[in-house]
C-alpha cells in the first residue's frame, strides 16, 4: 500500500485540476532530485537542476519566499530524507521555545518501534544544540533530578527532549507531565501512595518525545501535536540507500553532518530577534467555524493556530509589525502563514477529527476496505496478510480504537466461536472543508493593514492609503511557495482580485 493510498484527502486550491497540476496537494511529495532514489540524468538536466536551486538560494534566507521549501532541501542534505511535513513540523516546534508560553508547542511522534522516531527526534540536537537537554525517560523520580538540569533554574527557551514517554507507569509511582502556560511552568504529577504529590517547574520549555501506542492517551493528543513516521516501503528503500552511502561514501558522510549555515542564521536570528515580537491574527474568528465540532477541535485548533504563529515568526522579516495598546512589539499573521500552517499541520490534524489518531488506524482501514469489501467480516490473522508490517499486537489495538470511533464492529467468527471478526460499518474518513482562497480571510488582513499602517491621502482624499514601502511589504506578505517543490503558487492560493489589485504577479520571488 503507498503513502498517497494511506492519506486521508485534503481539500484542494478551489478550482484544482487532477494531481499531476498540483503536486503540493499529494503527501506522497519529494524535494527536487537530491531526495530520490538515484537516476542517472543528462549532464544538461542536472546542470539546469542546479542553475534553478541557486536561483531559489538567491538573497537572505529569511527573506526568501521559498524558507520553508529550502529549509526541507538543506535538511535532506543533512540526511533527514523523505519526511516533509514531519520535519517541518518538528523544526518550527522547536523555534517556538522562545516565544510567548501560550504559543510553545509540544510534539510526540508516535509509530512502530524502529520507524525512525529517534532518528527524526534528532531534528531537534541536530539544529537547536545549545538549546536541548535530553533524557532517555520520563520516570516517577524525574521530579527529584529535574530542576537540577536547566541551566539559570528555568525551563524557558529550552527544549526538553524525552527519548520515549513510555516507561513510568512500569518503574512505580505513576508521572504525568502537565504544560501549563497559564501557572507559568512545567508541572510534573506523581502519585506515590494514593496521594498527588506536584513539582512546578520554573518556565516552560518545548517537549519533543515518541511513543510507540497505536492510540494515544487523550492527556497526551490534548498537550502535543502528534506527528507519525512515513513507514511505505517507499521510504524505507530511500532510507536504505542513505544508510548504504553513509558507509561507503566518506563525503557524502562528511556533508550529512555538516549543518547548513542558513538553517544555523535562522536559529541564531530568531532567537535573537523574532522572539522579541508577540503574533496577532487578525482573521483568527474565521478559523474555527471550518473545524468540525468535535472535542478534540477544542485543542486541535490551538495547535493549527500555533503553527501560525511559528510559520509568521520565521518570516517575521516580510510581515508588518507595530506596537500594539499594550506596548507590545506584535507581527501579524498573513493569510499565506495561515496556508502554510494548514499545508504543515493538515495531514495530522484532518485525521483525528475524522477520529482517527495514528496513521496505522488509517492503513487497516484502507485493508479492511480492500480485503472485505462487502463486509461480512475478517479475522485479526487475515488483516495480518494484508498488512504484515504490523505485529498482531499492534492491530488488536488499533482495532479496537476504531471500533471505539464507529468504524468497525467485531462479532463472534461463525466457524470459530472462540475468535472473533471485524466487520466495517457505514462511518467514511471526511476531509476537513479547508478551501483556498479564502477571500473573507484576505479582506480582513488588507483591512487590518490598511487600518493600521495606512495614512489619509491628501490628493485623492481616499483614506487608510499605504506607502509604496508598506504596499511592497502587504505584496510580499501574500506570496505562497510550495513547501514541497518551491514553486511560486501564490495565484492558487490567494483569490484572482487580490492577486491582480495588488499585481502579485510581479512580485520577485
Amino acid at each position: 500500500m503507498t503513502k498517497k493510498e494511506e492519506a486521508l484527502p485534503m481539500a484542494p486550491v478551489k478550482g484544482q485540476k487532477p494531481e499531476e497540476e498540483h503536486p503540493e496537494w499529494k503527501h506522497e511529495v519529494t524535494l527536487g532530485e537530491e531526495s530520490k532514489p538515484k537516476v542517472r540524468m543528462p549532464e544538461s538536466k542536472v546542470e539546469e537542476q542546479k542553475i534553478e536551486l541557486r536561483k531559489m538560494e538567491q538573497g537572505p534566507i529569511l527573506k526568501n519566499p521559498r524558507m520553508l521549501y529550502l529549509i526541507a532541501y538543506k535538511m535532506e542534505k543533512n540526511g533527514y530524507i523523505g519526511e516533509l511535513e514531519n520535519k517541518l513540523n518538528i523544526f518550527l516546534v522547536g523555534t517556538t521555545k522562545d516565544y510567548k508560553r501560550r504559543h510553545r508547542m509540544g510534539i510526540v511522534i508516535g509509530g512502530e518501534s524502529g520507524v525512525g522516531k529517534s532518528w527524526l527526534l534528532k531534528i531537534f540536537e541536530t539544529y537547536f544544540p545549545e538549546d536541548v537537554v535530553s533524557i532517555s525517560r520520563m520516570t516517577a523520580h524525574a521530579p527529584d533530578y529535574m530542576e537540577g538540569m536547566f541551566s539559570g533554574g528555568t525551563c524557558d527557551g529550552k527544549i526538553l527532549l524525552i527519548k520515549q514517554i513510555e516507561g513510568a507507569e512500569d518503574s512505580g509511582p505513576a508521572i504525568m507531565i502537565m504544560l501549563d502556560p497559564v501557572s507559568g511552568g512545567l508541572r510534573l504529577l506523581t502519585v506515590e501512595d494514593k496521594k498527588i504529590k506536584e513539582r512546578v517547574l520554573k518556565g516552560m520549555p518545548v517537549i519533543g518525545t515518541s511513543s510507540v501506542r497505536v492510540s494515544f492517551d487523550p492527556q497526551i493528543i490534548r498537550r502535543f501535536l502528534d506527528i507519525h513516521p512515513d513507514d511505505s516501503p517507499e521510504q524505507t528503500a530511500r532510507i536504505m540507500e542513505h544508510d548504504a552511502k553513509l558507509e561507503e561514501d566518506p563525503e557524502y558522510e562528511k556533508n550529512c553532518e555538516t549543518v547548513d549555515s542558513d538553517i544555523k542564521e535562522i536559529v541564531g536570528t530568531m532567537k535573537l530577534e523574532s522572539s522579541k515580537f508577540g503574533v496577532e491574527n487578525p482573521f483568527a474568528s474565521f478559523i474555527p467555524p471550518k473545524i468540525p465540532k468535535v472535542i478534540l477541535a477544542r485543542t486541535d485548533i490551538l495547535k493549527v493556530f500555533g503553527m501560525i504563529v511559528a510559520v509568521t515568526h520565521l518570516f517575521y522579516q516580510d510581515r508588518f509589525h507595530f506596537t500594539n495598546k499594550f506596548g507590545t512589539e506584535t507581527l501579524i499573521a498573513s493569510p499565506a502563514d495561515y496556508y502554510l500552517a494548514w499545508r504543515i499541520v493538515g495531514k495530522t490534524i484532518t485525521k483525528r477529527l475524522s477520529g482517527i489518531s495514528d496513521d496505522r488506524i488509517t492503513i487497516l482501514i484502507k485493508a479492511l476496505e480492500k480485503i472485505d469489501p462487502k463486509k461480512e467480516g475478517v479475522s485479526a490473522e487475515d488483516i495480518h496478510k494484508a498488512v504484515p508490517q504490523y505485529q498482531m499486537s499492534t492491530i488488536y489495538e488499533g482495532m479496537g480504537e476504531l471500533r471505539n470511533q464507529g468504524y468497525s464492529t467485531t462479532e463472534k467468527n461463525p466457524k470459530d466461536e472462540r475468535k472473533r471478526v471485524y466487520k466495517r460499518t457505514g462511518k467514511a474518513l471526511t476531509p476537513i472543508d479547508i478551501v483556498f482562497p479564502d477571500k473573507q480571510i484576505e479582506e480582513t488582513y488588507i483591512k487590518f493593514v490598511k487600518e493600521h499602517f495606512g495614512k489619509l491621502d491628501e490628493e485623492s482624499g481616499k483614506k487608510h492609503a499605504l506607502s509604496a514601502e508598506e504596499t511592497d511589504l502587504l505584496r510580499k506578505s501574500l506570496i505562497v511557495c510550495d513547501i514541497a517543490t518551491g514553486r511560486n503558487i501564490t495565484k492558487e492560493v490567494i483569490s484572482e482580485e487580490t492577486f491582480k489589485e495588488y499585481n502579485l504577479g510581479d512580485v520577485s520571488v
